[in-house]
């Protein structure tokens, strides 16, 4: 029941701290022109074919969009991804502690949540970077079975069915301990303290698992509301105007996905923490305390 509980709680908080929604906003229009141009108005599209003499010369790109070379493409998405992580990482403070602010009955000001979290981003970047590592890794135990199990066909039939099997529980584990980190270093502040997203995590592993399948029911649910615009913007207009039209078109939505998936993890860190309220204030024994 704490799962769903957590989850019923993300929409009160959504509901109730509209200002929130402010700066998950401020992030997807800051991140909206740099989608289009390094991403949508570079992408590989497929190509269409002429013949001149007897070479074979394929053309590509999209009507209206300049096709990028692959290598290109690849290093424009990485570009994106740096800027969008670093962005992410400043609103990502803000909005986390403005719900736990939120929670605690307390005022919620946008520009200091602001400059706090660029003063704190160094700290979310490393936190961040920590539990993609451990989220990699989890999901790299079920990948070994599915690899294994697809270079012994047929008989590694059975490893693949025991690979993807796992796959589901272990990646609505490392969903929810990505969104619990963040959380945690905001209360404590210091990069040590959001260890404590493992222990929290491995005492309650079956309310875990439920509250990350219920995550990514909402991703899939804000995602099919963002589906129609996209499509729309690029039927009716072209070239690197569709593209820029598109990521504007989805900046509600996508604000919407930032501040629900950041608001959820405080919900669910506030949920398990009522169980952990006797060792509050003692400090994990995992790690080192690292301030930022």
């Amino acid at each position: 029941m704490g799962a769903v509980e957590s989850f019923a709680r993300t929409f009160s908080i959504l509901l109730e701290s509209r200002r929130l929604y402010l700066l998950a906003l401020i992030l997807a229009l800051l991140l909206a022109p740099l989608e289009a141009q390094l991403l949508l108005t570079g992408l590989p599209a497929g190509g269409d074919e002429s013949v001149t003499g007897n070479i074979l010369v394929e053309h590509y790109g999209s009507p209206g969009v300049e096709g990028a070379h692959p290598h290109e493409f690849l290093k424009n998405m990485g570009l994106y991804m740096v800027i969008a992580f670093v962005l992410s990482s400043i609103f990502q403070y803000g909005i986390v502690k403005g719900a736990l602010e939120h929670l605690r009955g307390g005022e919620i000001r946008l520009s200091g949540l602001i400059l706090e979290g660029i003063r704190r981003s160094p700290g979310v970047i490393a936190v961040n970077l920590l539990y993609t590592v451990v989220a990699l890794l989890l999901i790299g135990v079920a990948l070994v079975p599915i690899g294994v199990g697809l270079m012994t066909l047929p008989t590694g039939a059975i490893l693949l069915v025991v690979g993807f099997i796992l796959l589901i529980p272990l990646g609505a584990l490392a969903t929810v301990l990505s969104l619990l980190a963040v959380p945690i270093y905001v209360e404590k502040g210091h990069i040590g303290a959001s260890f404590k997203a493992i222990n929290l995590v491995l005492g309650s592993v079956l309310q875990s698992i439920g509250f990350g399948l219920l995550v990514w029911a909402g991703i899939l649910g804000i995602s099919v509301a963002s589906s129609p615009l996209s499509f729309l913007s690029t039927l009716i207009f072209s070239g690197k105007t569709g593209a820029y039209v598109s990521a504007f078109l989805q900046t509600p939505l996508n604000a919407l996905l930032y501040e629900f998936l950041w608001v959820a993890g405080v919900s669910f860190y506030v949920e398990l923490r009522k169980r952990d309220e006797p060792e509050e204030g003692k400090e994990g024994s995992i790690g080192v305390e690292m301030s930022f």
